[in-house]
């Protein structure tokens, strides 16, 4: 059972241009009132906030994939996104979309590249720099580059 004591599952979605939360699921301790939809209780546990529409001003870039590829094991729990079979690259200004580019052919190219190369450090490279580099959550993490480069 994941009652989400320490956390949340958020839904997304865009609204004419704009970046906004669809759906929470959270724990039962969570008080979301404020939000101004009752929670609906899940088999999971947790609770749910649905029919949301709340804009979110986020800035920066998504990776967004779909469709599972094999890349082995080598994965924190979170698949990176040349993992996926598509994937497109969303850029935001203030929760509004600014670019969508599809990333799949790019994301194939550093996916075959890697088939062909040990998963460990690179000649010369420290395994704390391959660690960080490997099990990141970042952008980079998603869509790597040789050390070298």
């Amino acid at each position: 059972m994941n009652d989400l004591r320490r956390g949340y599952v958020a839904w997304y979605r865009m609204d004419d241009g704009r970046l906004v939360l669809a759906t929470l699921e959270t724990g039962r301790a969570y008080d979301g009132a404020y939000l101004g939809v009752n929670a609906a209780a899940t088999t999971r546990g947790s609770q749910e906030y649905r029919s949301l529409a709340l804009p979110v001003e986020f800035t920066g870039r998504l990776l967004i994939g779909a469709g599972f590829t094999d890349i082995g094991r080598l994965h924190m729990g979170l698949r990176p996104a040349y993992g996926f079979a598509r994937v497109w690259e969303l850029r935001f200004d203030q929760g509004r979309l600014e670019l969508a580019h599809d990333r799949t052919a790019d994301l194939a190219v550093v996916r075959d590249r890697l088939a062909d190369t040990d998963p460990g450090p690179a000649h010369g490279e420290e395994a704390k720099d391959w660690i960080r580099r490997s099990f990141s959550l970042s952008f980079d993490y998603s869509w790597p580059r040789s050390p070298q480069t």
